[in-house]
């Protein structure tokens, strides 16, 4: 076999699937299998050619990036992605560094199949070949604002003007704070204008109840994209995404649990106020031996009352005596790794984030 190839060639796995969904994709966009197409009980030989945007339940079924982009297609289309452990160029949802640490798939949170903070290694994650400083402003900790028409969007810390943020550039909200009586939809959004240094409007909005919401958000121009190595082969094992959540701050109540992938990394935005306990997250028990979920706190809680995690079934800290009935998180960098053994097991954490009461 004929090895030789340039020296700038990149390694790539190409294959074409087709996309059921009906918008269009960027280039780099990671996307997940369909492998529960149709009826459970017949042999359906389209769940190993159809594919799907990443979302809190196909974590674990990562089938590659897009090779480019492609327009909206009613009814789906055929396209080529890049398996993993090709060389491409994936959509980023953050800044990254050339070989320095990674990057991983986003499952929904307005944002999905773009690139963003570090997850858990496997398929699905990725190595930045190259550094690209894409983002023209973000706040990831919840501590800008919505205004009560949903489409004014104030960052005290931004400077728009300054990174020439301008009309028709996209403003993806990760986020919305959620009080019970106000609250928005994550997405991706236009910036309509640019008001001041730490404003901007939106074209439509984002938050229709009224409200002044908290939020997280980033804003790009275009398609920002990087090399990178995807992480991964075939039968390597999962990093099962990221996902990005604002848990509601109404009150804990049986209506205020919030949504979250029981895979991979969950990043809670935080930047609210909680008057009352915030509302609490039961992570069920584990489905596989060794099924990993990290999940980590960017933005603070104010108040007296935490994000809280239950375990449907208490498991163990990490001496392998002490009960662990759940996490809880009140403070940035807040961060607890867990593993499935028949319990969740404690694998490591940051801050005050095991609760063994």
């Amino acid at each position: 076999m004929d090895t030789t190839r340039h020296e700038a060639g990149l390694r790539k796995f190409p294959r074409r699937v087709f996309f059921t969904g009906s918008t269009a994709l960027e280039k780099g966009v990671g996307l997940c299998w369909d492998r529960d197409y149709g009826t459970a009980a017949n042999v359906e030989k389209e769940r190993d050619n159809y594919v799907e945007l990443p979302d809190l339940t196909n974590g674990l079924r990562f089938a590659g990036v897009t090779a480019r982009a492609y327009k909206a297609v009613t009814g789906g289309q055929w396209v080529i992605i890049y398996e993993p452990g090709s060389v491409c160029e994936i959509a980023l949802a953050c800044d990254v560094t050339v070989n320095s640490g990674l990057t991983t798939c986003i499952a929904a949170s307005g944002a999905p199949g773009r690139f963003g903070h570090a997850g858990l290694p496997g398929r699905g994650s990725a190595v930045p070949l190259q550094t690209v400083t894409g983002m023209l402003e973000s706040d990831f900790t919840g501590a800008s604002a919505l205004d009560t028409t949903g489409k004014i969007l104030t960052d005290s810390s931004a400077t728009f003007e300054t990174n020439e943020v301008a009309a028709g550039d996209k403003v993806f909200i990760l986020g919305v704070e959620n009080d019970g009586t106000d609250s928005g939809t994550p997405g991706e959004y236009e910036v309509a204008s640019v008001d001041s240094e730490t404003q901007l409007t939106l074209t439509a909005a984002a938050s229709t109840t009224g409200g002044t919401m908290q939020c997280s958000y980033f804003v790009v121009s275009g398609n920002p994209v990087a090399l990178a190595l995807l992480q991964g082969s075939l039968y390597s094992e999962e990093s099962g995404l990221i996902d990005y959540v604002m848990p509601p701050n109404t009150g804990h109540a049986s209506n205020d649990t919030f949504a979250c992938s029981p895979y991979g990394v969950t990043y809670l935005l935080g930047g609210f106020t909680s008057a009352t306990q915030v509302a609490r997250e039961t992570l069920a028990d584990g489905t596989y031996i060794g099924q990993r979920k990290g999940f980590y706190c960017l933005g603070a809680v104010g108040g007296s009352y935490d994000i809280t995690v239950d375990l449907a079934t208490a498991g163990l800290q990490a001496d392998g005596s002490t009960a662990m009935v759940g996490l809880t998180f009140d403070a940035a960098d807040e961060e607890a790794y867990i593993e499935w053994n028949g319990i969740w097991r404690e694998l490591a954490h940051v801050g005050g984030a095991i609760d063994a009461s």
